[in-house]
């Protein structure tokens, strides 16, 4: 709240004075200490700057020094504002005689004045002397005041005017103090390695008037200087070969090698090295070490056949002797004159699968008696792999098995209401009116019984016509008292005195108008208390909404799991097995789960002979042909794209149609 009233007189300051926060001559900490005192309960008043404000009755001015405001509201109140302080004079009005005319209040002025009479005139006193001018030098103002004078009471409620006075003023032009600044770095003295870069004063305003002079190294051009390094200097590599190794053999004819060894890497853009350097590629001598034994040499045959097609065997290879060892040679292993074989797995990608199912256990049943529906699904227990068998489409779609159960009849509870309200025992003044309880349902098979009140027949009386008379409405009115506690007719059929237009439930008395599920119908009304229905739809006419029905159609078959929610269809049944039963499906003999209608005649697409025109008889001249509304069109088109190849114009001409016809489909639905 107090936000709102500092946003409000923040605005009006700005709107009638031009004063702002953001304003240089009002300056932030006189702006928060007149805040501060603004937030003062009552009656507010204070001074800021050259101004001052009251905040009265919820009424905030503000106003110059030396202006006075006048607040009509009673106690009419004036208010005159000082350099330093707010005063404050309560206004009494004297008794005004007009002669026998009516006196009037001026919506300016506390007291009431004559018609006719002659208007107040306020005096001033002199002006004061001129105050100094504002600033020292360079263009300023000055101000002078005067006083009103105050002879009576109503001259303090018109004492408002021009109390302030101001003028410009100039004392000589001010000093003007040296400006100067840094120019651009020139360039680095050297292109790698360390340099210096250097920069200079530049003098952009020269002092005046007495103004602070410039810094003598700006006067004299000192420059700026700053080490700089735009890039290393490029280091080329340096290389040489290490000394020979041993040769490759131990006997007989072999190589030794000496590689390159990097000395200095290059740097910064130096030559790089040779690739056979950084490839470490050797400088290769021959050599001789005398001759060498010779030792045995075998290898292995090619593998056999694996052992199995699938899920993993094994396949064998035998060793077999190329040279035997000569000369002190090494012999050949045991295992190789042996001849034992060398064994590999082989084939071991997994054998094919085939599909395994088996049906789940059978679920609640629909109803606990009355003969219900169970169902199971199959479920998958071995999934086909590498190639197996699939499962059945049936098992894949999860198509459900259902059977009947619970058959025995369900208890039938007692239902009863009361009846309607007979007549008013008065017609006005307050009477009573009765009504009496009727049973709509016996109870059977153990259902609950009726309460002892309804078996007895026990009335149940309400107040009514609790207005007085005398007053006469007209038929689906009720007199009713006004906001002046006058009885008044009203359009109000059911008595409650609520018009029927604000009525949550016109036909039913509901003073109280109770609406539990918020759905804008009163609860006397209401096919369903606890859900949110407003449309109140009710499929099958049982006193009970939809919203609060679990069975729609009354067919015994509550809603999850009836395949047709809306028709009666006990028997479930569903010829093309697309979960929709017969009895809403629009094609019985083939599934179509999207129930795809094109032309709208309530026969599905998976059925229609004529998709794109409506003929829901589904007439045809040749059963193995299209429907005759299809097969008769211009240029012997029908709706699938059969055409009549001698016909091209006619041709172009029907898809036309079609396409018309079908855009003109899409934006009506």
């Amino acid at each position: 709240m107090w936000k709102a009233t500092l946003f409000s007189l923040a605005a009006l300051l700005s709107i009638v004075h031009g004063y702002h926060p953001s304003n240089p001559r009002l300056g932030v900490a006189s702006w928060d200490r007149m805040l501060s005192k603004i937030m003062v309960s009552g009656t507010n008043k204070g001074t800021c700057g050259d101004h001052c404000f009251v905040t009265l009755n919820g009424e905030t001015k503000v106003f110059p020094i030396d202006v006075s405001v006048v607040f009509t509201s009673k106690p009419c109140t004036s208010f005159i504002c000082t350099k330093d302080v707010v005063q404050e004079i309560q206004i009494t009005c004297p008794k005004v005689d007009c002669n026998g005319a009516i006196p009037y209040r001026d919506p300016n002025s506390c007291c009431n004045r004559c018609p006719g009479g002659p208007d107040i005139e306020v005096e001033f006193e002199e002006w004061m002397e001129w105050t100094e001018c504002s600033t020292t030098c360079g263009a300023g103002s000055r101000a002078r005041r005067r006083t009103c004078k105050i002879t009576d009471q109503d001259t303090v409620a018109e004492c408002s005017g021009r109390l302030l006075e101001t003028e410009s003023c100039t004392l000589g032009p001010c000093p003007v103090d040296c400006e100067w600044k840094y120019g651009e770095f020139e360039t680095c003295s050297r292109s790698c390695g360390a340099g210096q870069m250097s920069r200079f004063p530049i003098i952009t305003q020269h002092p005046m008037n007495g103004g602070e002079p410039c810094p003598p190294f700006v006067v004299s051009g000192q420059p700026d200087v700053q080490p700089c390094n735009l890039r290393e200097c490029p280091v080329d590599c340096d290389w040489e070969y290490e000394q020979f190794g041993q040769c490759s053999v131990s006997c007989g004819n072999g190589i030794k090698r000496q590689f390159p060894v990097i000395t200095i890497q290059p740097k910064h853009g130096g030559a790089p090295c040779p690739d056979s350097v950084i490839d470490r590629v050797p400088n290769i001598e021959p050599c001789d070490a005398g001759p060498c034994p010779e030792d045995c040499e075998w290898e292995y045959e090619e593998f056999g056949d694996c052992s199995v097609t699938c899920g993993g065997g094994i396949k064998h290879q035998f060793p077999l002797i190329i040279r035997q060892a000569t000369n002190g040679g090494v012999d050949c292993p045991a295992f190789v004159h042996r001849g034992d074989p060398n064994t590999m797995n082989c084939n071991t990608q997994p054998c094919p699968v085939d599909c395994e199912w088996e049906y789940e256990q059978f679920g609640e049943c629909s109803k606990s008696c009355g003969e219900g529906i169970k169902t199971r699904y199959p479920r998958i227990t071995v999934q086909p792999q590498h190639g197996g068998q699939d499962c059945p489409l049936f098992v894949q779609n999860q198509e459900p098995d259902t059977t009947t159960c619970n058959n025995s009849p369900c208890p039938v509870h007692c239902e009863w209401k009361y009846g309607e309200y007979g007549e008013c025992s008065k017609t006005c003044g307050g009477g009573t009116k009765t009504r009496f309880p009727v049973i709509i349902t016996q109870p059977q098979h153990g259902g609950r019984a009726c309460p002892a009140h309804v078996i007895d027949g026990e009335p149940d009386s309400t107040s009514c016509n609790p207005l007085e008379c005398p007053i006469v409405c007209g038929p689906g009115q009720t007199g009713c008292p006004n906001e002046a506690g006058e009885l008044v007719c009203i359009d109000d059929k059911d008595g409650d005195c609520i018009p029927d237009t604000q009525d949550n439930c016109e036909e039913v008395f509901n003073p109280d108008q109770s609406d539990m599920d918020r759905d804008g119908v009163g609860g006397a009304c209401d096919n369903c208390l606890q859900l949110y229905n407003p449309d109140q739809t009710n499929s099958d006419n049982d006193e009970t909404g939809n919203e609060c029905d679990p069975d729609d159609d009354n067919d015994g078959i509550v809603d999850q799991y009836d395949n047709c929610q809306t028709v009666v269809n006990r028997d479930q049944k569903d010829s093309d097995r697309d979960r929709f039963g017969d009895a809403c499906d629009n094609c019985k003999s083939r599934s179509n789960a999207n129930q795809a209608d094109f032309d709208g005649d309530r026969v599905g697409n998976a059925c229609d002979n004529c998709r794109f025109y409506p003929n829901p008889n589904q007439l045809s001249s040749d059963p193995s042909t299209y429907g005759s509304l299809c097969t008769t069109r211009p240029s012997n088109v029908d709706m699938m794209g059969m055409e009549d190849e001698n016909e091209d114009m006619d041709k172009k001409n029907m898809a036309a149609q079609i396409m018309e016809k079908l855009l003109e489909m899409y934006y009506s639905s």
